[in-house]
This record gives C-alpha cells, structure tokens and sequence, in this order.
C-alpha cells in the first residue's frame, strides 16, 4: 500500500490495495492514519458493490432520475449533522466523473484557515 500526498491543502491518494477484500489490521491502521494526517483519501480504480449504497446520480431513464437526490436536491450538504452523533467519515463512490466540475468541497477549512489566519 502507497500513500501519496495529493492536495496542497489536503487530500491523499493510495494504491496498491483492493478495497473489495478483507482488508488486515495493519492495512486499515495505515490507511486511518493517513485518513487523520490529510482528511481525505482517494481510491482509484475500486469495484466495490453494497446493497445499502445510496445511489445519486443527475442521469434520467424516462424523466426521472436513477438515483436519489440525482435533480439538483443536493446542492450544498453535510452528511447526517442532524443526529446525535454524526458519522466521523463518509465515503463517496464515482462510477463515472465529469469531465470538468462535479468536485466535491473539501470537509474541513481547517489547513485554509491556518494557512490565511495566522495570529
């Protein structure tokens, strides 16, 4: 497994791992720690399949959208900060990417803001 640093602000890609088998204590401690250092982790070229995936998507078959929130209902968001408790991670899992736009906003302006705030 390859962490390689991929944002100037955040972000991180890493291969050399298949996410679609089990994945051993040392795997899943490397990559929580590179999840904590850089806040976002990309996974290229995954074929993951989960029956309790959320499928949004802005494609129409017949006028409707094959997904949900897939007609512009989700414009701006944060995943769950309604309940108690909210998630610590989401994952986002792209079959097919635009070929400009389509960019998810980063989870944190923390790396911005001390990049721009400092006292």
């Amino acid at each position: 497994m390859k962490v390689s640093k991929i944002g100037e602000a955040f972000g991180a890609e890493i291969s050399g791992i298949d996410l679609s088998r089990p994945i051993g204590q040392d795997e899943f401690t490397d990559m929580r720690a590179a999840w904590l250092e850089h806040l976002v982790l990309r996974f290229r070229r995954q074929q993951l399949s989960d029956p309790e995936v959320n499928v949004i998507s802005n494609i129409k078959v017949d006028g409707q959208p094959i997904g949900g929130l897939g007609d512009g209902e989700a414009i701006w968001h944060a995943d769950m900060t309604y309940v108690e408790r909210p998630p610590m991670a989401a994952m986002l899992h792209a079959l097919e990417i635009p070929p400009s736009g389509g960019i998810p906003i980063g989870p944190t302006c923390t790396p911005l803001t001390k990049r721009w705030c400092r006292s």
